[in-house]
């Protein structure tokens, strides 16, 4: 039995050369990562506070 030579991906694509995710990518999940305890924060600050807001 004869192995056949793999294809070259479609349109050129190379997938040892793959960039992986870009930067965007992780910069969102930094900012989300970074807003959700400041977010748990504010609302935990607000219903502290709440009671004594007329």
């Amino acid at each position: 039995m004869t192995a056949r030579p793999a294809s070259p991906p479609p349109d050129g694509l190379d997938a040892s050369r793959d960039p992986g995710p870009g930067p965007g990518r992780n910069g969102r999940v930094g900012w989300l990562m970074a807003g959700s305890p400041v977010a748990g924060f504010l609302a935990a600050v607000l219903l502290a506070v709440a009671p004594f807001i007329p």
